[in-house]
């Protein structure tokens, strides 16, 4: 009887060693040993943590460190990234980050999908330099040397090449500017070109033509920065160019528009008959009377523009001025139009630049059909004459402009005619 006891007590404690080891087994199998990569951290003993969350980063560096000692790392910034989190994420000393942004331009910001990288010391978790990307050509370097970060600007240049882009006008400007691979910035930079010859929101015509010179970057593949450099537009046989020049447009013949004003209200110019003079003797009352304005001689019925964008703030008349019209524009600019046989815009109305308000006459106290025009500038009376001359400049050295310009012109021609 105690044999089989001991027989039974022996199957009993192989069988408990048998499950046991089949159970360890498994449990193996189910939590493999964990693959741990060894990184060795210097810590500054004078360091000090704000939170467990930073020594966290440190323990969890591993699966964030993507590269050795003394190698660069990349990091592309997500949305709501910034410089601190990320020394945080990546457990980089923020003594450093704060010694950096010292050196940062004021102007430079960081935003999503930006790269930057760095390199740390293979001795300590030192960073020996920092870079951030702004684009593919510039390059925010910053390198410690002599107990310092030095900051460098580093801006790549690619190669310039020449482009033509053609279209034709099929609904409106933009939309067939746009087909032919042009932004929004260099169509309203077009548009500002010929702004001295045509508005391109409102007068082109369909199957208009134009062609645009422009000035490409390219490094590695890519294109850096494009610029215009020439326009042509034909309008019914009619070509109008632009040049950049100086960093300048101008037309074929060296003028440039500043484009806030016209130069005078009628299409074309008018003889002077009376100046901007502050002591002028009145040819009616003869008496020294201030003359706020200029003259121009002019057929009654002569067609007067706004020259520029703005609102009527009075559109009526009286017996000195005659029919009188006063626009104020932005800027604390006032034009006003005296002496009108007709008033075409009331008070109130929003006007463009260019738009016809009125027609010239011989209304309130005058010697003759003439238009008389004015500019304040916040209340105070300008010389219109002087005005006009500085917003149609002519280039100081037009041989030079003419040698730069003309070959582009025939090309402009060429390429235009080439179907």
């Amino acid at each position: 009887m105690l044999n089989k006891y001991k027989v039974f007590l022996f199957t009993l404690g192989f069988f408990l060693i048998l499950i046991l080891l089949i159970h360890l087994k498994y449990e193996s199998e189910k939590f493999p040993k964990k693959q741990i990569t060894e990184i060795k951290l210097q810590i500054d003993k004078n360091k000090s943590f704000d939170n467990i969350e930073q020594l966290d980063n440190l323990e969890n560096l591993s699966n964030d460190f993507d590269g050795q000692a003394n190698e660069y790392i990349t990091y592309t910034l997500n949305a709501g990234d910034s410089l601190q989190k990320v020394f945080m994420k990546f457990g980089l000393p923020i003594r450093d980050l704060n010694l950096i942004k010292d050196k940062l331009p004021v102007n430079k910001k960081i935003y999503p999908g930006q790269l930057i990288e760095w390199k740390q010391s293979s001795q300590n978790s030192k960073i020996i330099e920092f870079n951030i990307y702004h684009n593919q050509s510039e390059i925010d370097n910053f390198e410690w040397k002599n107990n310092y970060y030095q900051y460098r600007k580093i801006v790549k240049r690619g190669v310039k090449v020449d482009r033509y882009v053609k279209g034709y006008i099929e609904n409106n400007f933009y939309q067939s500017a746009i087909k032919t691979g042009l932004n929004a910035t260099q169509i309203h930079e077009i548009g500002q070109a010929l702004s001295h010859k045509i508005n391109l929101s409102k007068d082109v015509k369909k199957n208009d033509q134009f062609i645009v010179l422009m000035e490409e970057e390219i490094l590695k593949k890519n294109i850096i920065s494009s610029r215009v450099k020439a326009v042509l537009y034909e309008q019914n046989n009619t070509k109008i160019f632009a040049f950049k020049y100086n960093n300048q447009f101008y037309n074929e013949k060296g003028f440039r528009n500043l484009a806030k004003f016209l130069p005078y209200p009628t299409k074309k110019l008018y003889r002077i008959s009376s100046h901007f003079n502050p002591r002028r003797l009145h040819p009616v009352t003869k008496r020294i009377t201030p003359h706020r304005g200029i003259d121009y001689a002019m057929p009654t019925g002569t067609r007067i523009h706004s020259v520029g964008h703005g609102i009527v703030i009075a559109s009526h008349k009286n017996r000195y001025s005659g029919n009188i019209i006063s626009i104020k524009h932005t800027g604390g600019y006032i034009t006003k139009y005296l002496h009108l046989h007709k008033r075409i815009v009331k008070k109130g109305q929003r006007v463009k630049k260019g738009q016809l308000i009125g027609l010239s006459g011989n209304t309130g106290i005058s010697t003759g059909p003439h238009l008389h025009f004015e500019i304040l500038k916040h209340n105070k009376h300008l010389d219109p004459y002087r005005v006009s001359k500085m917003i149609k400049q002519q280039v100081q050295n037009r041989k030079k402009f003419y040698a730069q310009t003309s070959p582009i012109k025939q090309k402009l021609i060429g390429e235009l005619e080439s179907g």
